[in-house]
């Protein structure tokens, strides 16, 4: 099983995760200096409830600024942890500048009084810090809809939890806050395999454009027939893609390497096709959108090779962000597709910085996937 079908075939949320590397082992406790308050009526409710608490996530505030996706995020790991009655909000809490978690939670709580959702408790995240700093506090809150605070909880640096995980990334955060709550709900290890895919994991599936069961059935067997034969093939290699532009050069260069390894015959396109690549916080919309939109192009206007790839390479200023690989039949069908970020080994080996890195983790993962 090729690694598009081995990670498709874990679920939406597990893709987002790149799950084994991200989630923490064990129970995460308060700092030992601070007492555990008295449990109130309100939160033994809560926590009697357990995964059957039925739960709206309202957008996280990331930074200074609400985000929806990331507040799905947070969702969908519940979800993953067994939270079996989990919804999302597109409606943004705003604390006040300077707000404390007491008072966040206060706020919070009053706003969800004036605004109850249908769920019977609605939950707010907050991943503070500044571009230059990174994150350096996450705080949670879960209310009920009558404005009882049930759960808050504060995590920073010197914090054993947040020390642990050492999230520097909102995918981190977001997991963090997943493990605060692991005992306090009876969530379930987010390592469990295969998941199960609840609700918002499919809505976030059909968004992205992720191939459902049936669809990677029919993806394995092409990478399959790819696989036996690809050292016999041809192959043609467009320009690759980052930012706004494409690299004739870079497709020299992949295709350079992919024959001096001999695993495939491959010749190369001056022009990149012609497609729309959009950007989003879910890398697997990315992904999806792109393969499908590349499949479509190729249909209309097949290559006199067996095959054609096309390279994506998601580069920041400073940083590269994912490498998307995505391999099309000279039917257009969808072959092979296959991205990498700083959670995949490969990636990790190569740390690309510069398109020719990202040329190197192209053909190496092609290799891989030959195999």
């Amino acid at each position: 099983m090729t690694m598009l079908v081995r990670w498709a075939a874990m679920g939406c949320a597990a893709m987002l995760l790149g799950v084994g590397v991200m989630a923490a082992a064990g129970v995460f406790s308060k700092r030992s200096d601070d007492p555990p308050p008295p449990v109130k009526p309100a939160e033994k409710r809560f926590r009697a409830a357990g995964q059957k608490a039925d739960i709206t996530v309202y957008p996280t505030l990331l930074l200074k600024e609400g985000n929806v996706r990331v507040g799905e995020v947070v969702a969908m790991l519940l979800e993953r942890g067994g939270m079996i009655n989990m919804d999302t909000a597109e409606d943004v809490f705003m604390p006040s500048e300077g707000a404390d978690l007491c008072k966040t939670a206060q706020e919070f709580a009053e706003y969800i009084r004036n605004h109850p959702p249908k769920t019977e408790y609605a939950l707010f995240t907050h991943f503070m810090g500044t571009r230059e700093t990174g994150f350096t506090e996450v705080r949670c809150v879960v209310v009920a809809k009558n404005g009882d605070i049930v759960w808050q909880d504060r995590q920073a640096k010197g914090d054993k939890a947040f020390d642990k995980l050492k999230p520097n990334e909102p995918l981190k955060c977001c997991v963090l806050v997943v493990e605060r709550l692991k005992p306090v709900l009876s969530i379930k290890d987010l390592l469990l395999s295969p998941p199960p895919e609840g609700k918002l994991a499919q809505r976030w599936r059909i968004r992205s454009g992720i191939p459902d069961q049936a669809e990677i059935a029919v993806i394995e067997k092409r990478s399959q027939a790819f696989r036996k034969d690809a050292v016999k093939s041809t192959m043609l290699i467009y320009p690759s893609h980052a930012g706004n532009a494409f690299s004739p050069d870079s497709a020299k260069a992949i295709a350079a390497k992919i024959n001096e390894k001999k695993l495939a015959l491959a010749v190369t396109e001056e022009k990149g096709p012609a497609i729309e690549f959009n950007r989003d916080i879910n890398q697997q919309q990315v992904l999806w959108t792109v393969a499908r939109r590349f499949s479509e192009f190729v249909k209309k206007n097949p290559p006199s090779t067996d095959y054609a790839l096309l390279a994506d390479y998601l580069m920041g200023p400073d940083a590269v962000g994912g490498v998307h690989v995505i391999v099309c039949n000279k039917q257009g069908d969808i072959v092979l597709v296959d991205y990498q970020n700083s959670h995949h080994a490969d990636f990790q080996a190569i740390r690309p910085k510069t398109r020719d890195d990202c040329d190197q983790l192209v053909v190496k993962r092609l290799q891989a996937l030959s195999k």
